[in-house]
């Protein structure tokens, strides 16, 4: 896979976890399952994992990046490009809830996957307080955003 088409390769594999999971709706768990799925295809484009060419990030929190306050559980993808002047790009998937006083009282919280192995990355991702609440709750995302930037 290339960087540029990481976008792409993301949503598929979401389509087709939400397919076999029977759901018409975004959930938490199959985000995790896909990005999961995701972040184990190379980018051949990009810098080697070694050199933090290729790393994930959870993070969670309260905030008002689109206007208005909102909690959201974030899963990103950071790439560098291979080569002396390569650059940063971020795959982020968002999921937005209206916030409460529980969620605000999660405060915020990030992982990243580097020095780490993937399976035990994933397994520290579900007990981030933000993503446990996330992935128990009985309330839909009011909104999922899958965005592809160069920084």
């Amino acid at each position: 896979m290339l960087i540029r088409e990481a976008k792409d390769r993301l949503e598929q594999i979401l389509v087709e976890i939400e397919a076999s999971e029977r759901s018409d709706a975004v959930i938490p768990g199959a985000v995790v399952k896909a990005f999961q799925s995701f972040a184990a295809i190379p980018a051949s484009d990009c810098a080697p994992i070694d050199e933090d060419g290729d790393g994930v990030l959870a993070q969670f929190g309260t905030y008002g990046l689109r206007g208005t306050q909102e909690f959201s559980v974030d899963l990103s993808r950071q790439f560098i490009e291979a080569g002396d002047d390569g650059s940063t790009w971020q795959l982020s998937c968002t999921l937005y809830w209206d916030p409460t006083a529980d969620t605000t009282a999660l405060g915020s919280g990030s992982l990243w996957s580097f020095d780490t192995s993937p399976e035990d990355f994933f397994r520290n991702v579900v007990l981030l307080p933000g993503w446990r609440w996330a992935l128990g709750t009985s309330q839909r995302p009011n909104s999922l955003d899958i965005t592809l930037d160069q920084a």
